[in-house]
């Protein structure tokens, strides 16, 4: 693979520039017609609204363990939100092609961030 599209390497720098605050960067890894799927199922057909999410909550991460498997990459690691002020241990797979992420599946417990609406 050339570099810069190494799946892992990918999905490190997508992150890496979500922890910074570089929402232009992380779109940029991602495909235009990425499917991103939450805890409770919901799913985001475009990657501009799960990063206008990003934005309301201004995360921080800590990457504790990533495993790669071909295209696949799974990441273990915990994340501060700014708004609301959370912690929680999350885990996502990533599906990456041509160096840009096409799939991600995150779970975690929501917990930490309160009841759900009513």
């Amino acid at each position: 693979m050339e570099n810069g599209t190494n799946p892992k390497e990918v999905v490190l720098a997508y992150i890496k520039a979500l922890d910074n605050h570089d929402y232009d960067a992380a779109r940029k890894l991602m495909d235009e017609n990425a499917s991103i799927t939450g805890n409770s199922a919901e799913t985001y057909n475009k990657p501009e609204k799960l990063l206008g999410l990003f934005k309301s909550l201004g995360p921080k991460y800590e990457v504790r363990k990533v495993f790669e498997d071909g295209e696949d990459v799974c990441v273990f690691y915990g994340m501060e939100t700014a708004t609301p002020p959370a912690k929680i241990v999350m885990s996502s797979w990533y599906k990456v092609k041509d160096g840009k992420i096409t799939y991600v599946w995150s779970v975690f417990d929501p917990t930490p961030f309160g009841p759900p609406p009513k």
